[in-house]
């Protein structure tokens, strides 16, 4: 299987209004976004998995995942977005016999790939785009996206609203 890069262009409008309504200044030019959208290979992890094996798993699928970042980057885009379960934990996470290690897998999953891919990303000035299940603070398993800026930190994130 071979991760797919799909590169394309989108204008995005870079101006922002003045700050004092009474300043004339001409807005700043537009500026040509190039976006890539990640498709990388199936990394489902085996339910059956045990917890030090699935974050193993996780490194690894992160070291390609990295790599299709600097794909990005040499391809000249300014922005990534990858898919849904970008760590492949969907399966291992509905799993029951995994409930219990759940709320020590997936924070440690998700720091990692934001550190590694957030790294990477701010290694070439990109913007990022990260989905995968997240736990909110009463415990409770949501299904985000996650936007990275340039300097490799969070922007913000959206939780699918008909996804608990």
């Amino acid at each position: 299987f071979v991760d797919e890069l799909a590169v394309g262009n989108e204008r995005i409008d870079t101006s922002r209004e003045p700050n004092d309504a009474n300043t004339q200044a001409d807005p700043p030019a537009r500026r040509l976004q190039r976006i890539a959208a990640a498709q990388p290979r199936n990394r489902t992890l085996d339910f059956h998995l045990e917890p030090a094996a699935v974050l193993t798993q996780i490194d690894q699928s992160l070291a390609d995942l990295e790599s299709m970042v600097h794909r990005a980057s040499e391809s000249g885009c300014d922005v990534i977005v990858f898919p849904e379960d970008t760590l492949g934990l969907l399966n291992w996470l509905s799993a029951s016999q995994n409930e219990t290690a759940i709320a020590s897998v997936l924070p440690v999953a998700v720091e990692r790939m934001m550190d590694r891919l957030g790294a990477a990303a701010a290694s070439h000035k990109m913007h990022l785009v990260v989905c995968s299940d997240t736990l909110d603070p009463s415990g409770a398993i949501r299904n985000t996206a996650i936007l990275v800026g340039p300097d490799g930190k969070e922007i913000g994130r959206y939780h699918k609203v008909n996804m608990p």
